[in-house]
């Protein structure tokens, strides 16, 4: 994948990993922050920098020949260190240059590779897997294993290097690349013949088990089994979906051997290689989409154990045997992967109900339509299992999407749905599906919204229309019979996309690389299935790193002074939509006007009715809304009488809500007879920073075009002056009104993927609008 950028990495995950907050059980006396891991990561990223080599390698070991440079390479990748950083370039320079004869060089050069730039790399990748498949063992006792260099003896084919291969040809189909399916035959088979009798793995045949090396077969096991079992067969240009589910003995016997030898300080059974176990821990961690390891929040104790014993160089000691001595560059590495892998972003999780064929039938759908969004865009992705009885509330919130499907929901709890309601109306994104045809799914989830969202007439279940983004975020749907959507809006926000067609059946048979040996009618369903799953993501996730906000405007010593006096106060009318419509929006604008104006604001809003405006001292009403409204005859007055005294009123439909905009130009015209809301030029005082706010001409603005024959997405981009009406009263404003929502933009909770301004120009709008009125 291609690494993202740095900032993003460290501070967009670790709360998705669950660090800085309080988790049940044994987990919960942990305590380790994500600043901590964030300086941990940074200090290791400077002691691998520091033993970088002037030509960009780093020194090898005998038997590993250009091995510890693509390691070094990988780790400062997943850090978030990409190609323009110095280290970086000048390594993969020299990675560039080297041909592997080792399958340790071989199998960390292809991950590097993988990591970077697949579209670039994609000979070299190739190259190297035919490599590895030729140096495969195909006879003997070491059937399907690797060998540590290019000739191979009886003492250097083992499990490790075994490990590494697969990961590498993992990554590489995961790109695109193929695998021949005898190779994972072969592997596979060599896992399970190889498995001590209490499920754990060691070196090699019969060696006692550790921990690295069981993990390590944990891993190679679940991806030689993904790479050659689906839950759904292809039978001509029918799919057979949800086929028996298959348990897996051979790796069921290894976690139960791990939870009962769980530890984070030591190498179960062994007195070396603490860090290759950590990092193989967070493979089996990612593989298996768990976050615990029995009891045990696997990555919190971890990351805990290496922020207590990183040395003052940012490294950690050698745990090595005699082969590597004191050098402390491995060590370092593999911990820094495991710190920099084990918090890549939750883009999803999958909730567990009833048995695993009920809630997860296509055992590696998720996975595949995961690596499909990786590859659009261009960074790493996970998903995990939760089950709503045992995460807090709080943990939930941190995850962006949750995926539900099954054949029934007898086993959902009404506890369950509860937290799951509170989930959605906290700002959460369900996602779920029919799945096996099973109309009893259907019956029971439409019935569970309804009684969620009982006390809401408006939060109904309604069929997605063609201008929704869950049609085109991503790339826009091939026309198909699967496409039928149907969603919940929680303010200005679906909180909840439903399909009832089995979805999870197409991803499930769409493993990245392989989509083309696929019947062309299954192929085009797998491609709609992948373009319906990854738009939704898209659309809840906003699939782009947090906002950075737009530079500070140029403003006049005179226009600062006069807004600084006091305190800056909004007041925000709602008796004409609900309170959960846009929550934080003037809680968001009060923010940022201090942060770029330089003023001092209340924290919130103040919420009146119009009965209570009389005498307040802040001339500024805030009204939204989303749906038709009329006002009383008193309300009507109250509302006339504040802008005769020279209050000022800003409004803006949410979600460009045309009920909304016709009822609010309708009262504004009762107020006033004969005058009425007309359109603000474009060389309005209140679209320039004469005072104090921002020079705003065009704005880039994204519009809806009707489906075309392309895939790609329908929106259209074009810069627009911004749509204001104002209502003047002799040569100033003293309404504004947008037409176009600004709420939605305004909230932290709102995916910014449909029609509309960016987030930034509704925001320099908004604060122009704040400037006018307090200068009028």
């Amino acid at each position: 994948m291609m690494p993202q950028n740095r900032r993003n990495v460290l501070l967009g995950m670790l709360g998705a990993c669950g660090l800085g907050t309080v988790f049940p059980g044994k987990a919960s006396a942990l305590s380790v922050s994500a600043s901590e891991v964030n300086e941990a990561i940074e200090r290791a990223v400077g002691f691998i920098k520091r033993a970088q080599r002037p030509d960009g390698t780093w020194p090898d070991r005998p038997n590993y020949e250009g091995g510890l440079t693509p390691l070094c390479l990988l780790a400062l990748l997943n850090a978030g260190y990409g190609e323009d950083e110095a280290a970086v370039r000048r390594g993969l320079e020299q990675l560039d240059k080297f041909r592997p004869i080792s399958t340790y060089a071989a199998s960390l050069q292809t991950m590097v590779f993988c990591y970077v730039s697949p579209e670039r790399y994609r000979q070299r990748i190739e190259e190297n897997v035919r490599w590895l498949e030729s140096k495969q063992v195909t006879d003997g006792k070491a059937l399907g294993m690797w060998a540590f260099d290019d000739q191979g003896t009886a003492d250097h084919i083992d499990n490790s290097m075994t490990h590494f291969a697969m990961l590498a040809l993992y990554d590489a189909e995961r790109v695109g690349v193929p695998v021949s399916e005898a190779t994972w035959r072969l592997g596979l088979r060599a896992w399970n013949n190889n498995q001590n009798a209490d499920g754990s793995w060691g070196w090699g045949p019969g060696y006692e088990g550790t921990g690295s090396m069981t993990c390590g077969g944990i891993s190679a096991v679940l991806i030689a089994t993904s790479r050659n079992r689906a839950n759904a067969l292809v039978q001509g240009d029918e799919i057979d979906c949800c086929q028996p589910t298959q348990t897996n003995p051979v790796v069921d016997r290894a976690l139960t051997w791990l939870e009962r030898n769980f530890r984070v300080r030591i190498n179960p059974g062994s007195r070396f290689w603490l860090s290759y176990y950590l990092f193989s821990l967070e493979r089996v961690g990612h593989l298996t989409s768990r976050r615990f390891i029995g009891k045990h929040d696997w990555y919190r104790e971890g990351a805990e154990y290496l922020c207590q014993t990183q040395t003052f160089d940012g490294g950690w000691l050698a745990d090595m045997d005699f082969e590597y001595g004191k050098d402390p560059i491995v060590s370092t590495a593999f911990s820094l992967l495991f710190l920099s892998k084990g918090r890549r972003p939750i883009v999803l999780a999958h909730l567990q109900h009833g048995p695993p064929s009920d809630w997860n039938p296509h055992q590696n759908a998720l996975f595949n339509l995961v690596a499909h969004v990786e590859q659009k865009w261009k960074r790493t992705l996970t998903h995990q299992v939760v089950d709503l009885r045992q995460i807090s509330p709080a943990e939930l919130r941190e995850i962006p999407v949750l995926f539900l499907n099954g054949r029934n929901l007898a086993a959902l709890a009404d506890a369950e749905r509860e937290k799951l309601k509170e989930y959605l109306l906290n700002g959460g994104f369900l996602f779920a599906e029919q799945t096996c045809g099973d109309e009893a799914f259907d019956r029971e989830f439409r019935a569970a919204v309804e009684a969620m969202f009982a006390d809401d007439e408006f939060a109904k279940l309604r069929l997605l229309a063609e201008e929704h983004p869950a049609w085109y975020a991503e790339q826009q749907v091939p026309d198909s019979d699967l496409l039928e959507l149907w969603g919940l809006d929680i303010g200005c926000r679906t909180a909840i996309i439903y399909c009832p067609h089995d979805l999870s059946c197409r991803w499930e048979i769409g493993r990245v690389g392989r989509e083309d040996q696929l019947p062309y009618v299954v192929r085009n369903q797998v491609k709609v299935a992948q373009a319906i799953g990854a738009n939704i993501l898209a659309y809840a996730t906003d699939r782009k790193p947090k906002f950075k906000d737009p530079g500070k405007g140029s403003q006049t010593e005179e226009s600062q002074e006069e807004i600084g006096r006091g305190l800056l106060q909004i007041v925000e009318i709602r008796q004409m939509t609900n309170a959960a419509i846009a929550a934080h929006a003037t809680e968001n604008l009060l923010n940022q006007a201090a942060e770029h104006l330089g003023i001092r604001t209340t924290p919130q809003a103040t919420l009146l009715s119009l009965e209570e405006v009389d005498g307040i001292e802040q001339p500024f009403l805030f009204f939204h809304g989303n749906r038709a409204f009329s006002l009383s005859a008193i309300e009507r007055e109250k509302l006339k009488q504040f802008l005769q005294r020279g209050g000022f009123v800003f409004a803006n439909a949410v979600g460009g809500n045309e009920a909304f905009a016709k009822s609010f130009r309708r009262e504004i015209d009762q107020l006033f007879p004969g005058k009425f809301l007309q359109a603000i030029p474009d060389d309005s005082l209140l679209l320039t920073d004469q005072l104090g706010g921002y020079p705003i001409e065009k704005v880039p603005f994204r519009s809806y075009a009707r489906k075309t024959d392309s895939l790609d997405s329908p929106l259209v981009t074009q810069p627009v002056t911004p749509v204001l009406e104002g209502l003047d009263f002799d040569g100033h404003y003293g309404v504004v009104f947008s037409p176009i929502d600004l709420s939605c933009l305004l909230s932290s909770s709102t995916s910014m993927l449909g029609k509309g301004y960016r987030r930034e120009d509704a925001i320099r709008i908004a604060i122009n609008v704040l400037v006018y009125a307090f200068n009028h």
